[in-house]
């Protein structure tokens, strides 16, 4: 049970991920019912080739979903899995990275900062030589708390 609930926060850590998945299911459910009321799908039942270019138009469709899914959805993700994963954060904090280059390191908490869209963004204590690689600002979201709640 331990395991399922990391790979949940891990899978909370990449809202891009997550914001992909919703565009494309909104995407593909609005196409589809539009295809429904026009014959498309009988047709697809007695045609083979009108499956190979639904499928077709479907992995098409797949990237505007995306965009869509962003532009309405993402701020809304991305703070739904800072919740998630334990947010928000306070300085002192004991948190373990999800993802990135220092993916799985426990720290605490140094420094906080907003980015240009709003997004938190934090800094942990991971040494001197990470910290000159700029590797130590880490998105909220991308964070897993560690301490007990106060």
């Amino acid at each position: 049970m331990l395991c399922l609930r990391f790979c949940f926060h891990r899978f909370c850590a990449k809202p891009i991920i997550i914001v992909w998945m919703l565009g494309a299911l909104i995407a593909w459910t609005s196409l589809m019912v539009w295809f429904a009321g026009r014959g498309v799908i009988e047709l697809v039942q007695v045609d083979w080739g009108a499956a190979v270019l639904l499928m077709i138009c479907l992995l098409a469709i797949w990237p505007m979903g995306y965009v869509v899914a962003v532009g309405f959805a993402g701020r809304w993700v991305m703070q739904l899995c800072e919740r998630c994963n334990g947010g928000p954060y306070e300085l002192g904090e004991r948190v373990m990275i999800l993802s990135g280059p220092c993916s799985g390191a426990v720290s605490s908490i140094c420094e906080k900062f907003v980015g240009q869209i709003g997004e938190s963004y934090s800094r942990v204590d991971l040494g001197n030589e990470i910290k000159a690689r700029s590797e130590d600002l880490v998105p909220d979201y991308a964070l897993l708390r560690l301490s007990p709640r106060r």
